[in-house]
């Protein structure tokens, strides 16, 4: 019984949890060619580097998608068998599916993350992330009439003043 009190609390926290991870993934997943080919223009990646991280991010983007689909449904059904709409009996079947296609996503998350990790570019990307301070990164994006002195953003005029 352990398991299934278990099972609940993990299916409602990833329900709620994975899909602002996923909306971030997207974002990343949506410019990965810029991204990265910013980063190996910059020599901060090699050309193969690039390539892998282009590839993993598509592949762990369409497996976190993947493995929310499953959690909303099994939650779905959770729901529905909570206002007496579905079937408990399925439950257990619904549970048995949901787990084994977790496990199998998980697995393959992270086969890709080995696959990134054998190229050296997680090593690379931790050099990038603690020589880049948030004061140095917000001052490099300057937006219209938006800058950023430290971590203080300054609105400037463009016409004389106004």
């Amino acid at each position: 019984m352990d398991f299934l009190n278990g099972w609940d609390s993990l299916i409602a926290n990833m329900n709620e949890k994975l899909p602002p991870v996923l909306e971030d993934l997207r974002v990343i997943n949506d410019n990965k060619e810029l991204l990265f080919g910013k980063l190996h223009e910059e020599g901060y990646i090699t050309e193969e580097q690039k390539e892998v991280i282009i590839e993993e991010t598509e592949v762990i983007y369409t497996l976190l998608g993947d493995s929310e689909k499953t959690i909303a449904d099994n939650q779905s059904y959770r729901d529905a068998i909570g206002s007496g709409a579905g079937d408990p009996r399925g439950a257990f079947g619904v549970d048995a599916g949901s787990f084994l296609n977790v496990r199998s996503y998980y697995s393959d998350l992270m086969d890709s993350l080995e696959r990134m990790k054998k190229t050296g570019i997680m090593d690379n990307l931790h050099i990038i992330m603690n020589s880049h301070s948030l004061p140095e990164m917000l001052s490099a994006m300057p937006r219209g009439n938006k800058s950023y002195i430290s971590t203080d953003m300054v609105l400037s005029s463009t016409e004389g003043g106004k």
